[in-house]
């Protein structure tokens, strides 16, 4: 008896663990926001530029189309300086502006950048760039559609590996580029390297039927 007593007082125990899970409903976060533009396809990056700091750098921003008939560029925009001064500006205006560092004249710090995918419709996105508050650049891409369907856009992004670079030469950040069809397995994909080597020796790269690069250039200036 006290053994059926004690395997009822069990089997009680585990039935009320059990009834006790849950699944709570919760504001969602900016992980679930980042998920959801990503699912909607938006593509988001972010670049550290704070160790340029030190020096002044002119800023460029390029955009490159790949195909199988070679490399053409397709946009470059000029977008000022990493730093400014407050002797960089004519001296009426320079009570309109309130320096970040009141010793150097220091009023204008690029600290990082932005590189937004944006879809716009099904053959076009737009890229945009933001470099702080004031500064930034849009550029248009236009999509091909898939070998095995003239209707149908589909394009994914890689990241380029970062390393030191030299001053003045183009640095590439992402790519951005269409699915290809693999006669073998009979699907579109998009799969394999999940970086880019910036000679663009990666192997991922022979299948991709056409894509774009969008990078920078940082030339220094004093």
């Amino acid at each position: 008896m006290k053994q059926v007593l004690l395997s009822g007082a069990v089997a009680l125990f585990a039935f009320g663990t059990v009834s006790a899970q849950r699944i709570e409903p919760v504001e969602p976060d900016a992980t679930d926001a980042l998920g959801a533009l990503q699912a909607s396809g938006y593509e988001l990056f972010h670049f550290d530029l704070s160790s340029l700091k030190d020096k002044t750098y002119a800023i460029q921003i390029y955009m490159n189309e790949v195909d199988s008939s070679g490399t053409k560029e397709k946009a470059r925009f000029h977008m000022g300086e990493t730093r400014r001064f407050l002797k960089d500006i004519p001296e009426e205006d320079r009570a309109h502006v309130t320096p970040i560092d009141p010793e150097s004249g220091l009023f204008r710090l690029v600290s990082g950048m932005g590189l937004y995918v944006i879809p716009k419709n099904d053959s076009t996105v737009r890229v945009n760039c933001t470099l702080g508050k004031d500064h930034g650049s849009t550029m248009s891409l236009k999509l091909r559609p898939l070998k095995t369907d003239a209707e149908q856009y589909m394009y994914t992004s890689r990241p380029f590996k970062l390393d030191e670079f030299e001053s003045g030469t183009d640095i590439p950040l992402i790519l951005y580029g269409s699915f290809w069809y693999d006669e073998k397995f009979k699907i579109n994909r998009f799969c394999g390297d999940t970086e880019i080597d910036p000679d663009m020796s990666t192997e991922i790269l022979k299948n991709i039927p056409h894509y774009y690069i969008v990078g920078i250039r940082l030339t220094e200036t004093d």
